[in-house]
């Protein structure tokens, strides 16, 4: 059977699945200190249930990814790839908050 182009050596920890879960945990990171800092409030990751995470998850599988794969099917994440994204943001959205700006 011919390799996928999309797929790694890794299996299905793609190059576009990590660069996408980076840029949005780089989002998550600057979002959740600028709301914990300067508005003081940090509901969003005051909690494990991670509720950041899953908002930016649910943007991009309800908006994003249906947008992209209207342009053009093999550009849209598949399952795998969603679940590298929400692995990275679950780690990311506990960062900074719980010990570096709280």
């Amino acid at each position: 059977m011919a390799e996928d182009s999309s797929t790694s050596v890794y299996g299905y920890i793609t190059l576009r699945s990590v660069i996408a879960g980076v840029l949005l945990s780089l989002v998550i990171s600057v979002g959740f200190t600028y709301m914990r800092v300067v508005l003081g409030k940090g509901s969003m990751s005051a909690d494990y249930i991670t509720a950041g995470a899953i908002c930016i998850l649910f943007v991009v599988m309800a908006l994003v990814n249906p947008c992209v794969k209207l342009v053009r099917r093999e550009w849209g994440f598949d399952r795998a790839e969603l679940v590298v994204i929400y692995i990275m943001l679950i780690i990311a959205s506990t960062i900074p908050t719980w010990g570096f700006s709280g």
